[in-house]
């Protein structure tokens, strides 16, 4: 399930992690790295297994602590488990995901 969202549902997401594993793709869309990542093919591999939430922090104000974009951070039980900085295919995404799991 590929999802945006806002300062608002920012923390309903992180409630949503007790459940099921949540990704959170931090980004914005006047940063110089150009986009590799096609989040929507990420969402179809995992289906209903995962939530993965697209969050632009120019627009939003709640996540002061993410200084470089693109970043993505995995929550599990409500505790974020494990991130990283920078762009990466596709691919390498659901291979991280996987061992993740």
């Amino acid at each position: 399930m590929l999802i945006n969202i806002d300062d608002y549902s920012y923390d309903e997401i992180i409630e949503r992690s007790l459940h099921v594993p949540v990704i959170i793709y931090f980004y914005s869309d006047d940063s110089s790295v150009p986009e590799l990542l096609d989040l929507e093919k990420v969402s179809k591999e995992f289906g209903n297994n995962i939530i993965i939430a697209k969050y632009n922090v120019k627009e939003n104000s709640k996540r002061q602590d993410i200084t470089a974009v693109p970043c993505i951070k995995l929550f599990k039980n409500k505790k974020e488990i494990t991130g990283f900085v920078g762009n990466i295919p596709e691919e390498g995404l659901i291979e991280w995901i996987k061992s993740k799991l």
